[in-house]
């Protein structure tokens, strides 16, 4: 079985580019892939989050078993409204992952901010995939070790 677990649907704010449903069908067909996980662009703000996070869920409906949404909230979000949309995320509509992404977010992983992905995946006793690697100082993967402990 080959599963991607890094796929994107909907539009990414920072990288100005957008994911389309056609390009995921295409890319699974086109390389045999036979489950992804699929995330949102990265948002900065909660509204444009929640209607990406929705249109994965409805994929995931749509899909049953080829597609599974993984939560993408901007760190910078305020306490209350990042873990409201991580809830809403995993226990109303079945993801089973978080995704933090220090260069787009421009977050330390280490940073109070940062670290509500860390609480959250705790929390739900998911998978934390953490962008790492292109936009140092913050994506460095030697940021994470202190945090994986």
């Amino acid at each position: 079985m080959i599963v991607d677990t890094h796929v994107h649907l909907g539009y990414d704010y920072t990288f100005d580019e957008d994911f389309t449903l056609d390009e995921l069908i295409h890319k699974m067909d086109e390389y045999a892939v036979d489950m992804q996980i699929v995330q949102p662009g990265t948002c900065h703000d909660l509204e444009s989050v929640k209607k990406q996070h929705n249109d994965i869920a409805a994929l995931c409906r749509e899909y049953p078993g080829r597609f599974y949404g993984m939560a993408n909230p901007s760190p910078h979000l305020e306490t209350g409204s990042y873990n409201g949309e991580i809830a809403r995320c995993i226990e109303g509509l079945g993801f089973i992952a978080i995704k933090l992404h220090p260069f787009a977010h421009g977050v330390n992983p280490g940073s109070k901010s940062g670290r509500k992905a860390f609480n959250a995946a705790k929390k739900y006793s998911v998978p934390l995939m953490v962008h790492t690697g292109s936009g140092l100082p913050f994506a460095g993967p030697v940021n994470l070790v202190s945090l994986a402990r």
